[in-house]
């Protein structure tokens, strides 16, 4: 049968519009894409100015910091003729001296240098001697007054307060007429880096002025001419009465465990004396616990002389020393 031609001639004018269509759409699409195209290469151009822009900046930077480092070296330079010439005058100036004048010079600073140090020892002498010579004249006064002294005059220990221990070592040095101290400074100074440091200068303070007021109790009975007894037989009988600011537990009058016959144990325990008890060394067994059985377990070891020269010295102050038990 035939197709009628009026329906041929509809689907000829549908074809075309939908071609047309879509023709109008590629070419917006086309459009779309060219529009795009040429936001990029704005972009890009764009981009190739900052570039442009920064580098052109970080080579004025350049330029610049190589400006400075030239004016830096020739300042080094400068500085550095100057400095030889300086250098050069003082050479000039050593060898105008002959050297037997620098020789002369340097023996009268050495000499010098003497005179004062032996001035300085004999000026110590005397001092120690004169404080010697007032503790033994406080003890008679004290002999012959119908009252004691307040407790405020006696007791030094507000005086041996600090906060290192070599500066409480130091005070005592000052306050402790009877006290002579040969310890080694950086042994004590090494306490204050323990975690019960306060409590070990306390007790060292504690210490200093117990040992003082026992050597002034002592030269008190030699000056009132009778016998020490058995209170003032020793530090730790004197504590043990109740005097001082020591418990009796913290003074021990011997090491334990062979330090006493360990002829190495000894060794560790000899320590120096005073020029005026004759300088060298002496065994110091007797000690104080300054601390605890923690840490360090801080020691101070001295020397009783109070029976020949009233004196007292203290050798040691720092850590435990090592015994048979703690080899």
């Amino acid at each position: 049968m035939a197709i009628p031609s009026t329906f041929s001639k509809k689907v000829t004018d549908d074809q075309l519009a939908e071609r047309c269509r879509a023709q109008h759409e590629l070419i917006q699409t086309q459009t779309e894409v060219i529009a795009k195209g040429q936001r990029l290469i704005q972009e890009l151009q764009e981009r190739d100015e900052m570039r442009e822009a920064a580098f052109l900046e970080l080579k004025a930077q350049v330029r610049a910091r190589g400006q400075e480092r030239d004016r830096q070296i020739d300042g080094l330079v400068i500085g550095k003729d100057e400095t030889m010439t300086r250098i050069e005058a003082v050479i000039q100036e050593l060898y105008n001296h002959p050297q037997a004048d620098l020789q002369t010079r340097y023996a009268e600073v050495v000499a010098e240098r003497e005179r004062l140090m032996a001035q300085l020892e004999d000026a110590q002498r005397e001092r120690r001697a004169a404080l010697q010579v007032r503790d033994a004249l406080r003890a008679q006064l004290q002999a012959h007054r119908s009252s004691p002294p307040s407790d405020e005059a006696e007791n030094p220990l507000p005086l041996l307060q600090a906060h290192r221990v070599t500066t409480v070592l130091e005070q005592a040095s000052e306050v402790c007429t009877l006290v002579r101290i040969t310890a080694d400074r950086d042994e004590a100074a090494a306490l204050d880096h323990d975690a019960e440091a306060p409590a070990v200068r306390r007790r060292l303070a504690a210490a200093l002025a117990t040992m003082q007021a026992y050597g002034e109790a002592k030269a008190q009975a030699r000056a009132e001419g009778r016998p020490a007894g058995v209170t003032l037989a020793s530090l730790r009988s004197y504590v043990e009465s109740g005097n001082g600011w020591l418990g009796a537990h913290h003074v021990a009058p011997a090491e334990g465990q062979g330090a006493s016959t360990n002829r190495q144990m000894k060794q560790v325990r000899t320590f120096h004396l005073p020029e005026e008890l004759g300088g060298g060394r002496a065994v110091m067994n007797e000690h104080i616990r300054i601390g605890s059985g923690r840490g360090k377990a801080a020691r101070l070891h001295y020397l009783d002389d109070t029976e020949k020269s009233g004196l007292l010295v203290i050798g040691y102050v720092g850590e435990h020393l090592k015994n048979l038990s703690t080899n």
